[in-house]
């Protein structure tokens, strides 16, 4: 193995070699000297962990989260109260009476309603509006599933398409 001497003299030849002339190198000298005085191999940083938060800034944080989700629920609510009271989406308002229509429960795995759903804005269950739509569209495919049959103007007044309710 080379030592140190024989790679720093390499290691300058090579930079003085290029060089465009002679006349630059003595600007060189001191940098190639600066450059094999430096010795020291410095370890590699660790990447930081998250920053933690103070408990005042954590108390802010979870205030800020619960004021979003109110709004989200009163959003939530006053869209479902509007479906609820349309007559056209009027039949999805309760579950569907199991007395009255007893296979029903034989043809839809999960039975959905926009009463439930309420329940559900009530007792904080949808996080986003995403989760709620899951449900309105599960109101939907539970319709057209166990009417298959159906024109696309039930006589129950709502109005379905192939993709859901309309």
């Amino acid at each position: 193995a080379p030592d140190r001497s024989s790679l720093r003299s390499s290691v300058a030849q090579k930079i003085t070699r290029r060089t465009l002339s002679n006349t630059h190198t003595h600007l060189l000298y001191p940098l190639i000297s600066l450059v094999l005085r430096c010795e020291e191999v410095l370890p590699v940083a660790e990447v930081p962990g998250p920053r933690v938060l103070s408990p005042e800034e954590q108390l802010r944080l979870a205030d800020q989260e619960e004021n979003t989700l109110r709004e989200l629920r009163l959003f939530l609510r006053d869209v479902t109260k509007r479906l609820a009271i349309d007559k056209r989406f009027n039949i999805f308002s309760k579950p569907v009476d199991i007395e009255e229509v007893s296979d029903y429960l034989e043809v839809i795995i999960q039975p959905m309603d926009l009463s439930t759903v309420m329940t559900k804005i009530d007792t904080h269950k949808y996080l986003t509006a995403k989760n709620f739509l899951v449900d309105i569209d599960l109101i939907c495919s539970n319709a057209l599933e166990y009417n298959p049959d159906k024109e696309p103007s039930g006589t129950h007044g709502g109005t379905f398409s192939s993709g859901g309710c309309i």
